[in-house]
């Protein structure tokens, strides 16, 4: 596989996806306003505290489903007009989160946590993946209007594209369609059994319906040697187990299907395998790490992990259901 360059800041000192610490913060403004104007994707400003550093940004909602399903949707944090040199948040312009999603629902939260834990998975097996940072974060509505916001919520922050294809030494593609045979074919193969391993039918390497560029929830990015493909939204994952999933037309269960492509090589889908099931200890113990709200949340994580390494312990059954299932 291909060696990915790293990103420093100006300053040279760690940024934000440097590590993977929780981070407290405090998000002060009107933030009432910001979900009625969701819709809009208002932009409003708000101070964002991190210890004795207040920076003055701005914020608005942003998605698509959760846009509509949740009650506090993600939002797009905006440090373009802050001063940020010499912290933590040095160079980044607009940077995605994920948010607890809705009020005094400790389901919903867990399930934000959940993706999280996707996100440091896919991390834990290739650098050609978005990295992301926890938050815990206490916000304070300065309209006075929301209510059970009381007690910090987690919610996590995801690389810029402009960021990973810096890190990655490669430049973002914008097409409409896949020239498959252009693609890194063991970074493929390593993605499609990886979204097995999560449970996420939530991807495809054609374009989305209402969607210009390809792919569904899988970035592109050329490294001069082949096509890198980077997934990212695993909500819909069964690891993540949203209550949203329910209504979701693509997905009705935690069941895994495998839905990889026919044209990988099977040498190359059986090297995914092995180096997924090689780093078993690591990837349960970054799960194991990271906190859930609900005690019974932190179980089932656990209990759908190792589900999948039970299944890869037949390495040749496995891969048959593979093959049989392939598109």
């Amino acid at each position: 596989m291909l060696v990915a360059s790293a990103a420093a800041s100006a300053s040279g000192e760690p940024g934000l996806f440097d590590g993977d610490e929780i981070v407290d913060v405090r998000i002060r403004g009107p933030l009432w306003s910001l979900v009625q104007g969701k819709w809009d994707r208002k932009e409003v400003p708000v101070t964002l505290s991190i210890g004795d550093l207040d920076l003055d940004i701005k914020a608005s909602a942003r998605g698509r489903s959760r846009l509509r399903i949740c009650r506090f949707p993600p939002l797009h944090l905006n440090f373009e007009d802050a001063a940020t040199d010499g912290t933590i948040f040095e160079g980044l312009a607009q940077v995605r989160m994920v948010t607890h999603c809705s009020r005094n629902d400790e389901r919903a939260e867990d399930a934000a946590l959940n993706e999280y834990v996707a996100y440091r998975l896919f991390s834990g097996l290739t650098d050609y993946s978005y990295r992301a940072r926890l938050l815990r974060v206490l916000y304070e509505d300065t309209d006075d209007a929301l209510h059970g916001l009381d007690e910090p919520h987690y919610g996590f922050v995801t690389e810029p594209d402009e960021q990973l294809e810096q890190r990655l030494a490669s430049k973002d593609l914008e097409v409409s369609a896949v020239v498959y045979s252009r693609l890194d074919q063991e970074h493929v193969a390593l993605m499609s059994v990886y979204q097995y391993m999560i449970g996420n039918p939530d991807w495809s390497l054609i374009t989305g319906k209402g969607e210009n560029l390809c792919c569904h929830n899988v970035h592109l990015f050329d490294s001069g040697d082949g096509w890198l493909t980077v997934p990212y939204d695993f909500d819909l994952s069964g690891l993540a187990n949203a209550r949203y999933r329910a209504s979701a037309k693509v997905v009705q269960t935690r069941r895994r299907i495998y839905i990889g492509y026919c044209d990988s090589a099977a040498e190359d889908v059986r090297t995914a395998l092995r180096h997924i099931v090689a780093r078993k200890d690591e990837l349960l113990r970054i799960a194991a790490e990271i906190p859930s709200v609900e005690a019974k949340a932190h179980k089932r994580r656990m209990a759908y992990l190792d589900e999948f390494f039970s299944e890869a312990a037949d390495e040749n059954r496995l891969l048959a259901r593979f093959r049989k299932h392939c598109l």
